[in-house]
């Protein structure tokens, strides 16, 4: 189960995931983000700004709320306190969320665990995830800590290939969670975030995207690459190595059913989705991910008036920014509605 920085982002709210994971099915990985702002806070500060205590004061808060700051000030002092490379400083947003989350499940009396995720999960000289290493480690690291109801470990975080504290690409929290899954053998990984499924189109961009049931790994893993925001690019690869489904979840709404990924996820036909992504030119890709018979590449041109090419399982154009919301939404009436 892994939880975005929005899912842990105030007391209220580490509260409401605590009460997912007390309800969830046992064992399980719970994985989470930085509580929402401290990242963006805690690279400030590895640039040189000097705003520890404010980071500092925002835990330290939270676990009064809770009641869990007798069990987490001291803990949350040294972590911030023993930072030192920015890597390290950007590093504290996991290690503080998760010990406050693991505070809160003792204190419910959840035989719960916490494990440092730079003990397992690796990069390798160019930067991607040593996923040999990341399956023999974790296996270890696992079978070390002993057999427990949840275990509760830090996303985006690793150690480099010379075995310093490094971090994933940003959004990385799905990734760790989808590896985790593949080096333990999961059944399932649920992606608990503020929207209640993956989207046909981004809600904020085009007002009438609807949420989609099912998805298929190579669908997901196109829409992914292609710019959907739910999912980091690279989070399906693991799901389509080790087999599991993956759940795109609310906890916001933790009754919405979500977006099943899997290889059996009923899934509709033809076009899916409309996503985008800027290009180091300042322009966008915008594309409609699927196929159906008889659309093509002159059809999307005709409509958007931008030369579309053909992807593998998209269409896409290249159109100027200031067009590319209206793209979106002129793709998704034509196609996806």
């Amino acid at each position: 189960m892994k939880f975005g920085g929005t899912s842990v982002g105030s007391a209220a709210r580490i509260s409401a995931t605590a009460d997912i994971i007390e309800a969830a099915s046992r064992p399980t990985v719970v994985v989470l983000s930085a509580m929402s702002g401290v990242t963006n806070a805690l690279l400030a500060i590895a640039s040189g700004e000097d705003d520890r205590d404010a980071v500092l004061d925002k835990h330290l808060a939270a676990a009064r709320e809770l009641g869990v700051e007798a069990d987490t000030a001291d803990t949350l002092r040294t972590i911030l306190g023993n930072a030192v490379t920015p890597a390290e400083t950007v590093a504290c947003g996991e290690l503080m969320s998760t010990r406050l989350m693991h505070a809160v499940l003792q204190k419910r009396g959840i035989d719960a665990v916490w494990l440092d995720a730079t003990d397992f999960v690796s990069v390798d000289a160019t930067g991607e995830p040593d996923i040999d290493a990341i399956c023999r480690n974790a296996a270890s690291v696992f079978s070390a800590a002993g057999e427990h109801d949840v275990y509760v470990t830090q996303g985006f975080i690793c150690r480099d290939e010379k075995g310093c504290v490094a971090t994933l690409s940003r959004g990385g929290s799905d990734y760790t969670a989808t590896l985790l899954g593949e080096a333990l053998g999961a059944t399932e990984v649920q992606i608990w975030t503020d929207v209640d499924g993956v989207y046909t189109a981004d809600p904020r961009r085009v007002n009438t995207a609807r949420c989609i049931p099912g998805m298929s790994y190579a669908t997901a893993d196109t829409a992914a690459r292609r710019g959907a925001k739910i999912l980091h690019p690279d989070c399906i690869r693991p799901a389509m190595r080790g087999g599991f489904a993956v759940r795109v979840l609310d906890s916001f709404h933790p009754e919405a059913s979500g977006t099943e990924i899997s290889p059996t996820a009923a899934q509709a036909q033809g076009f899916v989705a409309v996503a985008s992504t800027v290009t180091p030119a300042g322009t966008v890709e915008v594309s409609l991910i699927g196929n159906r018979e008889g659309v093509g590449t002159a059809e999307v041109a005709a409509l958007l008036g931008y030369e579309a090419m053909q992807g593998d399982g998209f269409i896409y154009a290249t159109v100027d920014a200031g067009f590319a919301d209206e793209a979106m939404r002129m793709l998704h009436n034509a196609f996806i509605e």
